[in-house]
């Protein structure tokens, strides 16, 4: 697959910086809080245990295809919850996506009623980009009855894939791999095993577990999760990638940014004044210099590897806090120091 279309190119007074453009363009739309299960690993909590409420209003859809418009680009658009298929507009806004030229993605726990996802999948058709599959094993009461629904939704895919993912915890450790070797077996499809992600901690395991994870190299790396510093590195992100709340408010991406507003460009409801960048510029993580980057953000280079230097610092927004700012210097002479002390 084809990674790269044009590159992007600044000049400054004193180097020529050249970023690889992502041909893929996201946004990731927070639909709905609302879902029926009740995961014991669950972030989408307040600091006593209560779910986030909210959802996506109707009159935003429309603001947000208008904001698209405006961008003059073309979207994956993942819609994301909770639980995606318990919110009512689902389909009427993935009918929207698809007549203004964009592609829906979905994420889902996969317990709607056959049905509802048969008729989401009949008005998609092959316009989906991807069905997004994440296995709870606590929350399903028949590891038989799953497998037959995923074999239901085999035969009626298109040409679009079906991703699947599960949160590995102690206790659903062997659950967890035998469900997976059975789905590749069955249907072919590799089931990716993910780290519990909580209050900005990525879990560590038990030495068997562990093992398990770099023996089968099917853990995701280190540096492909939030465990890695991006402050100060360029990124894509408020320009080809952005994340929209429930609440309309459009973010730059799902991290606060150690900016004004914490990196909220604006809000769909005055989709007209949301602020667009016309370059990439410094993450901004605001989470102790943490970035909880998604994976597709690294593979597909919307984070890049240049480190913002002092001279740069002047073409940088000026609402971008003096704190960070600082940052950024300490940043860059740490990697100015590392490279000499290797020389």
């Amino acid at each position: 697959m084809k990674l790269f279309n044009e590159d992007f190119i600044r000049k400054d007074s004193k180097r020529m910086i050249k970023f690889a453009n992502p041909v893929e363009n996201h946004i990731d739309v927070k639909i709905t809080y609302a879902c029926n299960y009740k995961c014991e690993y669950c972030y989408q909590v307040d600091d006593d245990g209560h779910r986030f409420k909210g959802v996506f209003e109707e009159k935003n859809i429309n603001n947000l295809i208008n904001f698209m418009k405006k961008t003059k680009l073309k979207y994956i658009v993942s819609l994301v919850g909770g639980e995606p298929f318990m919110y009512p507009r689902l389909n009427e806004f993935a009918q929207k996506l698809i007549k203004n030229g964009h592609r829906p993605n979905i994420i889902t726990n996969f317990s709607a009623p056959f049905e509802k996802i048969e008729e989401f999948i009949n008005i998609v058709k092959n316009n989906l980009f991807n069905f997004g599959i994440s296995i709870h094993i606590s929350q399903i009461n028949s590891t038989e009855a799953f497998l037959l629904k995923l074999g239901k939704l085999m035969e009626l895919k298109g040409i679009w894939p079906v991703w699947i993912t599960c949160v590995i915890t102690e206790e659903n450790f062997d659950k967890a791999i035998e469900i997976g070797e059975e789905i590749k077996k069955t249907y072919g499809i590799t089931v990716y095993f993910q780290r519990v992600y909580y209050r900005e901690i990525y879990n560590i395991y038990s030495e068997r577990i562990e093992n398990y994870f770099k023996t089968h190299n099917i853990d995701v790396p280190k540096e492909k999760t939030g465990n890695i510093n991006f402050f100060g590195n360029y990124c894509w992100c408020g320009i080809k990638s952005y994340y929209i709340d429930h609440n309309g408010d459009v973010h730059r991406c799902y991290t606060p940014q150690a900016c004004k507003n914490n990196g909220i460009l604006g809000n769909l409801s005055k989709y007209r004044k949301i602020k667009i960048f016309k370059k990439p510029y410094p993450c901004l993580s605001s989470d102790n210099g943490n970035c909880i980057c998604f994976k597709h953000f690294i593979d597909e280079k919307y984070v890049t590897n240049y480190i913002c230097t002092n001279a740069e610092l002047k073409n940088i927004p000026s609402q971008i806090l003096p704190s960070a700012k600082q940052k950024l210097i300490e940043k860059k002479n740490k990697y100015k120091m590392e490279i000499e002390n290797k020389c």
